[in-house]
């Protein structure tokens, strides 16, 4: 009999999955549009998703091979890499991190340089979008936009007015570099962000009753579903409904959160499954009615956010043969249902 490996493997990989808060802004974490998640990363424990474990633990093993392949390739040069892992130093900011790895150089001058540097392993959908430093900075998935705050502090902490990203992809293993200049009006934004939260952290903990607490918090930003959706203080941070848009302003819809729940339930049963999903579709038809076609909606109940996206369908009601004079267009819903608290971070 082959022993179950896989259930010994994802045990131990959610035993990895401490609840966690954070000792000061993350240098990695910086680059996160709420400057309230921030806050609370330093406030309170936050449960760890165990199913980003594995994603992590992947990540850890190409870096150290990353690193492996680097020094063996600069074996000859006048380069090689230089305190990997590197505590940044104290500063009056509260940010903390650890550089990947710096890389030493020497000039035309003949002077000796050290450049920082990140590693980053990519999806092989991600690596060839990403070729500049504004590739991240505006890409559609809030981590990466976060990677280039992360360098550009670790630049700021030591003095360095160049540094890179090296990049990899998962899938074939191929390296990407990426240089990044020091963009000094950034960094300052991101310095004083760092200052900002800082002082809603001293303030919130000091605080001596909910109503001192909350008002030491920054302000929500607007509800954006690939931020919002993931974070793990979403039960303390719930929207405020006058920040999102009027046609996703339904907070906590008691009967589709019943709906979605009794799907959960009946996951095993595939005819009463199915069922059930037709009554949450039906319900989300109504509700995105007036929603113009292709533009999505969130729903938003206790225990999950549901986006509805209309979508246009011809359907037709005489024979093959004379049927094109007579089609018919109709609307339905695209509907998906994810766990409040529920993430997909690429390592």
């Amino acid at each position: 009999m082959i022993p179950d490996l896989v259930t010994h493997l994802n045990a131990m990989f959610a035993s990895r999955a401490n609840p966690r808060m954070a000792r000061s802004v993350n240098a990695s974490a910086i680059g996160h549009p709420c400057e309230r998640c921030l806050v609370f990363d330093q406030c309170r424990v936050a449960k760890a998703d165990p199913g980003l474990q594995t994603i992590f633990a992947l990540g850890n093993m190409m870096e150290t091979q990353a690193m492996i392949d680097l020094q063996e390739a600069l074996k000859g040069t006048d380069m090689q890499v230089v305190s990997q892992q590197a505590p940044i130093p104290p500063n009056p900011y509260g940010i903390g991190g650890i550089i990947d790895l710096f890389i030493e150089s020497r000039t035309p001058e003949g002077k000796r340089i050290r450049i920082p540097g990140e590693f980053k392993s990519c999806s092989p959908f991600t690596f060839p979008q990403l070729n500049t430093v504004m590739d991240m900075r505006e890409h559609r998935t809030p981590w990466v936009r976060r990677w280039p705050a992360q360098l550009t502090v670790y630049m700021v902490m030591t003095n360095s007015p160049e540094g890179f990203f090296l990049l990899r992809n998962k899938l074939t293993g191929h390296y990407k570099q990426i240089p990044v200049p020091l963009d000094y009006e950034y960094a300052e934004s991101l310095l004083a962000k760092a200052e900002r939260v800082s002082k809603a952290v001293k303030a919130y903990q000091a605080a001596q009753s909910d109503e001192e607490r909350v008002a030491a918090l920054p302000p929500r930003i607007p509800f954006d579903p690939p931020v919002c959706e993931g974070c793990p203080h979403y039960s303390v941070c719930i929207p405020d409904p006058n920040s999102l848009p009027e046609a996703d302003n339904r907070l906590w819809d008691v009967h589709l959160d019943a709906l979605c729940r009794e799907v959960k339930r009946l996951e095993p049963m595939v005819k009463e499954h199915a069922e059930a999903m037709e009554k949450i579709k039906a319900h989300c038809q109504t509700v995105a009615a007036s929603a113009a076609i292709g533009q999505p909606i969130t729903i938003i109940t206790e225990g999950y956010f549901i986006t509805a996206k209309p979508y246009e369908t011809t359907s037709y009601k005489v024979p093959d043969d004379i049927k094109l004079p007579y089609k018919t267009k109709g609307r339905a819903v695209r509907v998906q249902i994810k766990p409040i608290g529920e993430n997909d971070p690429e390592a």
